[in-house]
């Protein structure tokens, strides 16, 4: 009875407030991103539903953002039918995380390891964009399944662009390929370089790097999205994950000394973290303010020294992603049955009362 009671009242809220709105964040962070992969894997197996019908908005940034794009993507000929599971975007991670990050000694010489040119051609992680997100047709943003949020930023024009479905769809806006908004939000500086992309009709040009430069963690910009779009009543539920956090700390004694050469390796990995945790912690407070009942989920998994870094996609390495990422799911998995289950309607396994102060569950 008292759990009927439960699901009752939020449905009385919801009616009078504005419905419940999903929305799925996903942190940018290069090879890493196979931990967001993992997660969403076992929310799939354990809805068996596609991650694509559970949420009502999906927001991303670089690989983050590559994800969204995939996870959206129809099957070609399909009623509505996303073309990959949670399942073969893990696999493109495992089987193909080197092709993502290749380069030739030819390339390595040239670039001097990336200090005279990009770490890495762009050819290295264009053809496997293409060959994910052009497959079976050349997919547009307007096509796809849900709506999303992908960030990137336009440096000719010195402002952050949003590649969004609603917007594709709106003959006022612009729509753009999939291929070239997922290389739009992955072109991460000293990493790929700068990219071009037109748009679809070819009327507008755009010169991008990624958008980890505006918001590695992005789930506050797909929260002002959802009220934009569903009203200041609008009901959050809020599940915003991460792609591991450093614990490795940097030595005062060698940073106190750094210069340019010192900070240059690791500056992107300093910022990146540093916005992505201050997105988290407004984000747990914005959500509960603004919203009744309002949940904010936050999945992150902490790193170990040498497991860090955004393009080592070494088979050893992205064991040992993997190996932490089913430590914490398999420490959580009540925490993760209650949320599969809230997601496929059933509120009442939402918990009855938020932390003080905030409703933030991070597992």
């Amino acid at each position: 009875m008292e759990e009927q009671h439960l699901a009752e009242q939020i449905n009385d809220e919801q009616s009078h407030k504005g419905k419940l709105v999903k929305i799925l964040s996903i942190d940018g962070g290069g090879i890493r991103g196979v931990i967001p992969a993992m997660i969403l894997q076992r929310l799939e197996e354990m809805t068996g539903r596609p991650i694509v019908e559970m949420f009502d908005l999906i927001s991303g940034t670089s690989t983050g953002g590559v994800m969204t794009l995939l996870v959206a993507k129809p099957k070609p000929g399909s009623d509505g039918e996303p073309m990959y599971t949670m399942k073969d975007i893990v696999n493109l991670y495992v089987e193909h995380g080197k092709e993502m990050f290749r380069r030739s000694l030819w390339y390595k010489l040239v670039s001097l390891n990336g200090w005279l040119l990009p770490k890495y051609p762009e050819k290295s992680v264009l053809t496997t964009l293409r060959d994910y997100l052009d497959k079976g047709e050349r997919a547009q943003l307007k096509d796809l399944l849900t709506d999303v949020l992908v960030t990137s930023y336009d440096i000719q024009q010195r402002r952050p662009l949003y590649f969004k479905r609603c917007d594709a769809r709106d003959f006022s806006y612009l729509n753009f390929y999939l291929s070239d908004a997922a290389r739009g939000t992955s072109a991460a500086p000293t990493f790929f370089p700068t990219v071009k992309i037109a748009s679809v009709d070819g009327s507008a040009h755009y010169y991008l790097i990624d958008g980890g430069l505006v918001a590695n963690n992005p789930s506050n910009l797909a929260i002002a999205e959802a009220i934009s779009q569903h009203g200041h009543h609008t009901n959050l539920l809020v599940v915003s994950l991460g792609t591991g956090s450093y614990e490795a700390p940097i030595a005062f004694r060698k940073a106190n000394r750094w210069g340019l050469l010192g900070w240059a390796p690791g500056i992107l990995d300093v910022m990146f973290d540093g916005v992505s945790g201050a997105a988290n912690t407004i984000a747990e407070e914005v959500v509960p303010a603004l919203s009744a009942p309002g949940y904010y989920f936050r999945f992150q998994v902490p790193l170990s020294k040498g497991d860090d870094a955004m393009d080592n996609s070494a088979p050893q390495n992205i064991e040992i992603l993997q190996s932490l990422t089913l430590k914490m799911m398999n420490e959580r998995e009540a925490d993760l049955q209650s949320l599969a289950k809230a997601l496929t309607g059933e509120y009442d396994h939402l918990p009855k009362e938020p932390k003080v102060g905030r409703a933030s569950y991070e597992f």
